[in-house]
């Protein structure tokens, strides 16, 4: 059954084999595995929206095989190109390493493994005198492997912890995915197949049936993503299969984020209008489920996008801005970012690819590793005199500036700064001011060029890191101050006008403001993130059993 016409296109559908894997890519996009179910004759998806904070959004079906086996990942992947004509498709989850760990390049548990091709080692004939190896090799599409590949730095949270509690992030790492019909646990048996071919990391079982699946229908454009679980080892055990699942998923989210083809369905607004409040005694309207996730709670970015056009105006002919946002994972920072992005790119005559430095929860944020990055982003060969590292920083990207060029540079924190209280002071007088004098010195000769610097802060930053005197004010712009972007919570007035308008008639007044109070409380005072779970939850529980969620989701 073809994906009906009238409804929006899917542009990826994402594989699993087990019910680990699939968990973990429910998790990592945000899908609900009760409201997003949807059956399509005798086979169960998860059906949801990814919104890719620009207006655009892919439509995304994730589905499970019945088990392990590559026959099973090809029934399932067939199924799914069947009744949903996805634009592409994604095999996400875990496989046995290659490699015995010994050596330093050796792929590591947790490592991520992107498929360059999946060689199936299983073909052969057998003769008299034993059997005639024939294997056979599916590559990936080179459009999602070429993009996947050369990603910027891979910085996602990943949301299992690492079994052996170390504070390591997974290594990306491109090559071939062995795969057969075995699980393999004799360290022999795992080095007569990585004999088979030089550039095996990865042993699993769905690749190949995945990947004939794929190249023999009408969505050819496929990919597989893999993280290390165990070693294919007499001691093989199940203990890593979260992480290196949650791995796989959280890269799999980074992947579609940077946009890999163009989404299929019309650009939609990044932000949306409040739903009118429905007063005492007035009429809520319709109350049918068939549009209710689309007036989930939304970030209100009106305050901040108010903050940036005025910015964008002063600046329009040259000059800096350096934005702070914090709170920004649990009340969406990352759409107000890329609303920068997409601002200045369309405004710009010259916009070069932005520059992202990510600091994630292990790692200390330091001023030489921020250096060290610059450095390497603009190709500067470190100083011996570590004090002149932002001078040249500065005086690389003066040479480098051109009439009407602009540079968006995002600094992403996970971590509260508490550890490096003086970062930020030393971020403004060191490198940010020394930035923007030099631009405002260079409009004589160099018109309308711009930078635009954005601290983005996962969580509430140590008010120790955050001295006053770096503070700026929307009324009396300074270029050299630091200037905060508002991320607003919702209200208990806004959570009721939701239930008032979805939820049924039959509840009194008294009922829809105790709910609305009670959702409140529960998400902080109003977090969008902690909101839309909530809302999610009482959904169920008013509809349960009968609702079978709708195809329009947010």
């Amino acid at each position: 059954m073809a994906h009906p016409p009238d409804k929006p296109l899917i542009d990826f559908a994402i594989i699993t084999a087990v019910r680990t894997e699939r968990d973990a890519v429910l998790r990592a996009f945000r899908i609900n595995d009760r409201f997003h179910r949807k059956r399509v004759g005798s086979r169960q998806y998860w059906r949801a929206r990814m919104d890719l904070g620009d207006g655009a959004s892919y439509e995304i079906v994730v589905a499970q095989a019945l088990d392990m086996a590559g026959i099973n990942a090809a029934l399932v992947t067939m199924e799914t190109v069947q009744d949903w004509s996805p634009g592409a498709v994604l095999l996400v989850g875990f496989a046995a390493a290659a490699h015995d760990g010994s050596e330093s390049d050796h792929e590591r548990l947790g490592d991520l493994i992107i498929g360059t091709h999946v060689y199936y080692y299983e073909r052969g004939k057998e003769t008299a005198s034993g059997v005639v190896p024939e294997p056979y090799m599916h590559s990936a599409s080179a459009d999602l492997f070429r993009i996947a590949s050369t990603l910027p730095e891979w910085t996602s949270r990943i949301l299992v912890q690492r079994p052996d509690r170390k504070r390591e992030r997974p290594k990306v790492i491109t090559g071939v995915i062995a795969s057969g019909e075995r699980v393999i646990a004799d360290e022999a048996v795992r080095e007569q197949i990585r004999n088979g071919h030089r550039k095996i990391r990865a042993i699993e079982m769905e690749g190949y049936g995945f990947s004939q699946a794929a190249w023999a229908s009408v969505t050819r454009e496929h990919l597989v993503l893999k993280a290390i679980c165990d070693r294919a080892d007499r001691d093989k055990a199940d203990e890593w299969q979260p992480y290196a699942a949650a791995v796989a998923a959280s890269f799999a989210k980074f992947f579609l984020l940077n946009k890999p083809l163009p989404p299929r369905n019309p650009l939609i607004p990044t932000t949306e209008p409040l739903p009118q409040r429905a007063e005492d005694g007035e009429s809520p309207g319709e109350t049918t489920p068939d549009n209710w996730e689309n007036y989930l709670p939304k970030i209100n970015y009106k305050a901040a996008f108010g903050i940036v056009n005025e910015v964008f105006a002063k600046i329009q002919t040259g000059g800096g801005a350096l934005f702070l946002l914090q709170d920004t994972y649990l009340r969406g920072g990352e759409w107000c970012v890329a609303y920068i992005k997409d601002l200045l790119s369309k405004d710009s005559a010259r916009f070069r690819p932005p520059f992202k430095i990510g600091f994630p929860r292990h790692q200390v944020v330091s001023k030489s590793e921020l250096m060290n990055r610059f450095g390497a982003y603009l190709d500067i060969e470190p100083p011996k005199d570590t004090q002149t590292y932002p001078d040249l920083i500065v005086e690389r990207l003066r040479t480098s500036l051109q009439p009407g060029s602009a540079l968006l540079i995002e600094l992403s924190l996970a971590n509260d700064l508490s550890e490096q209280p003086n970062f930020l002071s030393w971020l403004v007088s060191d490198l940010w001011r020394p930035m923007v004098r030099m631009i405002k010195d260079a409009t004589d000769h160099v018109s309308s060029a711009r930078i635009v610097f954005v601290i983005n802060a996962e969580g509430k930053l140590n008010k120790l890191s955050l001295d006053p005197t770096l503070l700026g004010r929307r009324d009396e712009f300074d270029e050299e101050r630091i200037l905060r972007l508002p991320l607003t919570r919702w209200t208990r007035d806004e959570i009721r006008n939701w239930l008032i308008r979805f939820l049924p008639e039959s509840m009194s007044n008294e009922d829809y403001s105790r709910m609305a109070s009670s959702i409140y409380s529960s998400s902080d005072e109003g977090l969008p993130l902690a909101v839309y779970t909530s809302l999610l939850e009482h959904f169920a529980q008013t509809f349960s059993p009968t609702l079978q969620p709708q195809e329009n989701f947010a």
